[in-house]
């Protein structure tokens, strides 16, 4: 869960499955409305059950930046097609989406957004700045 918020009550959600597949989705206040964003297939993710992934999400303004195992799966920033607002604040946390599922989670940090020189060499290698 990336960004949960009360009022009104919705959140973001980067889901790394298994198979490989991810998705980022946003979830509405009755939490039957999902609002899918981005999603996609990626070899950087290590498959199976048990498998271990390390994941980073970089948000900063109206973009993310998705990560597994050190490599870049996608960015994604909030446009006239899908207007949702990245830059208010909400709780993040991690979970496992089935009941019968179990798993491990180690290492989860929250950082402050690193410093300004920081985005010019990402937005050059990821084209995501305009």
């Amino acid at each position: 869960i990336i960004q949960a918020t009360q009022s009104p009550a919705s959140y973001v959600v980067f889901t790394v499955t298994y198979s490989g597949n991810w998705r980022l989705d946003r979830i509405g206040a009755a939490s039957d409305v999902t609002e899918y964003l981005d999603r996609g297939t990626s070899s950087a993710i290590h498959q199976g059950p048990g498998a271990a992934n390390r994941l980073l999400l970089i948000l900063s303004g109206q973009h993310i930046l998705l990560y597994a195992n050190d490599q870049l799966l996608d960015s994604f920033g909030a446009n006239s097609y899908t207007p949702f607002d990245f830059t208010r604040t909400g709780a993040a946390g991690l979970y496992l989406n089935a009941a019968a599922m179990t798993g491990d989670f180690s290492d989860f940090t929250i950082a402050p957004a690193p410093p300004i020189a920081f985005w010019p060499v990402v937005c050059a290698k990821v084209a995501l700045c305009h």
